[in-house]
């Protein structure tokens, strides 16, 4: 009897998988459980042409957001941050997820990037593009440096770096690294997203600080996403948060 050869990303079907995230983000939250599922044999090669959505990871958008549903995480959010119930509401409801989903994606990637991928071969990679980008740039305009920018942006998703390190301007001035620029930066883009959506939709992501620690609805988000989203740190940056939500409100 010959052996039925396994189809190509074959594994646990829609149904059952959804009960398995949903399981798996009760006990060790939604980027776990996902990093669990990923690491399973039975999942195909991570390694895929699309950066921001790898194709094994496309297949477990409906279970992520079936475990969000059930979680009732986003409807959570969004009672905290209050904005109007209309349909704006729901259209903040959808951005979150949407974010979140966007955000695990990349904590992921970033890290089989640096676990089952050659991290050192995409940092010297990045390195190598950051250079010529900045030789360009010291030519004042005579050649277009912006077809690098995609490279740099992909290379620094798959690393987990921030993608305008480096990104001097003005010709003769010596580029400084940003403080701070890659251990958080997925965090504080995830919080300019976040904020951003509240502003579109008129919701209310309010910040103070009592005893030296962050509090308001913002922190309250954060603290809730801590256990699904990996990039959100164990103590919350007050000044980081306060200076991104002004950023956020000079804006309007």
């Amino acid at each position: 009897m010959t052996k039925r050869k396994p189809q190509y990303g074959g594994g646990i079907p829609p149904s059952i998988a959804s009960l398995e995230m949903i399981a798996r983000a009760r006990r060790a939250g939604l980027a776990q459980a996902m990093e669990d599922m990923l690491s399973e044999p039975h999942r195909p090669d991570p390694r895929d042409a699309s950066v921001e959505e790898p194709r094994p990871l496309s297949r477990l958008r409906g279970p992520f957001f079936a475990a969000l549903w059930q979680l009732r995480i986003v409807e959570h959010i969004a009672d905290l941050a209050q904005p109007p119930k209309d349909w704006r509401r729901q259209e903040f409801i959808d951005a979150v997820q949407r974010l979140i989903w966007v955000a695990t994606v990349r904590v992921s990637v970033r890290h089989r990037a640096r676990t089952k991928l050659d991290a050192k071969g995409m940092t010297n990679a990045l390195a190598a593009v950051l250079r010529a980008r900045g030789a360009l740039q010291q030519l004042g305009g005579l050649i277009d440096a912006a077809p690098l920018e995609p490279l740099i942006a992909d290379l620094s998703l798959w690393l987990g770096t921030n993608p305008k390190r480096g990104a001097s301007t003005k010709p003769g001035r010596r580029t400084r690294r940003p403080s701070g620029s890659d251990s958080n930066w997925v965090f504080k883009w995830f919080v300019r997203e976040l904020l951003s959506s509240a502003r579109k939709f008129d919701a209310k992501l309010t910040l103070s600080r009592e005893a030296g620690e962050a509090r308001g609805s913002l922190s309250e988000i954060l603290v809730l996403l801590r256990p699904h989203v990996a990039c959100i740190p164990k103590v919350l940056p007050y000044k980081t948060l306060e200076r991104l939500r002004a950023e956020c409100l000079h804006r309007q």
